[in-house]
């Protein structure tokens, strides 16, 4: 059950939030290998990084103050999250 499901979405842990240079996402599990993509309001792709492990820091520093998302994909495991760069 859970997020072990195909097309099951589960949400990311972000902080802090807001933030105005990294930002630490962690994962509700272990993830083998998976790639996470920061999205603007607007849906346009700004930053692509390969994660292992349970969580991973991203510098947000080169983004303009607004909210983004988050999406990260693991096999069949789709975990989404937002967050506020000041």
């Amino acid at each position: 059950t859970g997020i072990n499901e195909p097309g099951i979405s589960v949400h990311l842990q972000v902080y802090p939030v807001p933030s105005d240079r990294m930002i630490r996402v962690e994962f509700p599990v272990s993830v083998s290998k998976g790639v996470i993509t920061v999205y603007s309001m607007a849906g346009q792709e700004l930053l692509k990084q390969d994660i292992n492990g349970s969580k991973t820091d991203l510098n947000i520093n080169f983004l303009p103050q607004g909210i983004y998302f988050l999406r990260l994909v693991s096999g069949t495991k789709v975990m989404t999250g937002k967050f506020i760069r000041e």
